[in-house]
């Protein structure tokens, strides 16, 4: 079941979403910056191994990984979640 107001219960599902035609780029970069992440997982001390659970952005770098969406759409979703402004006229003001 998708979780309300979004198109899918996980990153990854919104992703293949994506991937498949069901939703719009806007779309999908709104849902991602959105989206309740949970906490990755992590390890017991003694071993190293790592799997997350569902619902994290370990998800959304998947997708990046498997072609799902592409390495622009990440890093937009990953500075709206940041609150980093890369706009052009920021990026070419040049500094003294």
């Amino acid at each position: 079941m998708s979780l309300d107001g979004f198109s899918g219960a996980t990153p990854a599902e919104i992703c293949h979403r994506y991937a498949a035609g069901f939703i719009d780029r806007a779309l999908l970069v709104d849902e991602l910056t959105r989206f309740p992440y949970v906490k990755g997982g992590q390890t017991d001390g003694y071993d190293s191994l790592i799997v997350d659970p569902p619902g994290t952005w370990s998800e959304v770098s998947a997708a990046v990984r498997r072609g799902a969406i592409e390495e622009d759409d990440y890093e937009e979703v990953f500075n709206r979640r940041h609150g980093i402004d890369n706009t052009p006229e920021q990026a070419s003001v040049a500094t003294p």
